[in-house]
């Protein structure tokens, strides 16, 4: 079938006519009616009623159907010639990509791998800090992507990651270890190993225990994952994770106890600024995160009309 017959049939549906389509398109009425004369040999239904010459058109039944159709198939085309473009961009380059230290390494080692199978030439430069950083990183310009977690402030887009329940990281033998699950106010006398400031999971901690009127009990705090892990080892606190990485990290010496709390959650995002145009390399980054996130939905991220918009009001 040939699209610049679907063209131009879809021009004269817009336009109700073929002299204002002709005049849009910039050819002879002659040359619409005989493209679209084609297409109609072709699929053998009249699409058209016409009237008068250079007045105005109707569709028919098959001419509507045709229409939808054809209107889809002209925006692949476009689609795929925006993406081949970007494709071409793609050869060199670099992306500035920010990754928090929790599940980190888990989550985006097979990214990167698959990354730069698809995009060699393309350099992808990651700095690791609380998302908290991260996301002042991507505001400032000095990130084009950062992972962080929900809710977001309404100045970023984002894509969903990972979205897990929180645990609780014990000594093997601490007392607690054994319940079901544990709620906030049977941790308010547990001493607890804090990440830092920078990490959202704090912020999460301390507005989930002030919202409930308990008191939150802090030992220390840390911005690295083995400190934390040695720290809860030697007994000097218990430690929130999200379940995964808690199911991850223990042994013989450290225990998970199921977080009991209907909002306390860790909600994984990939964000961006919403204000802010991004790289073909980002675009590329985006499409390889959802195709391994979401098996089921093509690789569509290389043209900013298919990028998710989505947003959470902050904290």
């Amino acid at each position: 079938m040939d699209l610049r017959c679907l063209r131009y049939f879809v021009a004269v549906a817009k336009a109700g006519s073929f002299s204002r389509a002709a005049g849009e398109l910039h050819v002879t009425q002659p040359t619409l009616s005989k493209a679209i004369g084609q297409l109609e040999a072709e699929l053998d239904v009249s699409l058209l009623e016409r009237g008068r010459r250079g007045v105005s058109v109707r569709l028919t039944p098959a001419g509507e159907l045709t229409f939808g159709h054809a209107c889809a198939l002209l925006d692949r085309r476009r689609q795929l010639v925006s993406e081949l473009a970007a494709m071409r961009e793609l050869g060199t380059g670099e992306l500035a990509l920010g990754v928090a230290p929790l599940g980190g390494a888990e989550i985006f080692a097979p990214m990167l791998a698959r990354f730069r199978r698809s995009y060699p030439g393309i350099e992808v430069k990651i700095v690791q800090s609380g998302s908290r950083r991260l996301e002042q990183g991507v505001l400032d310009g000095t990130l084009e992507l950062a992972t962080t977690l929900l809710p977001l402030r309404p100045e970023f887009d984002f894509v969903m990651l990972r979205d897990d329940a929180m645990a609780v990281l014990l000594p093997a033998g601490h007392h607690l270890v054994g319940r079901p699950q544990l709620s906030l106010a049977e941790m308010e006398d547990l001493p607890l190993v804090m990440f830092d400031k920078t990490f959202v999971i704090a912020h999460m901690l301390r507005t989930a225990f002030r919202d409930e009127g308990l008191r939150l009990k802090e030992v220390t705090h840390t911005d690295h994952l083995d400190f934390a892990l040695a720290l809860v080892t030697a007994e000097a606190g218990g430690l929130v994770l999200p379940s995964f990485i808690a199911q991850q990290v223990a042994n013989d010496r450290l225990a998970v106890v199921p977080l009991a709390h209907p909002t306390l959650r860790w909600r994984l995002v990939l964000a961006w600024r919403r204000d802010a145009p991004l790289s073909a390399a980002a675009q590329a980054w985006l499409g390889v995160v959802r195709a391994m996130t979401q098996p089921g939905m093509p690789q569509q991220n290389m043209s900013p009309q298919n990028l998710p918009s989505q947003n959470l009001p902050s904290y």
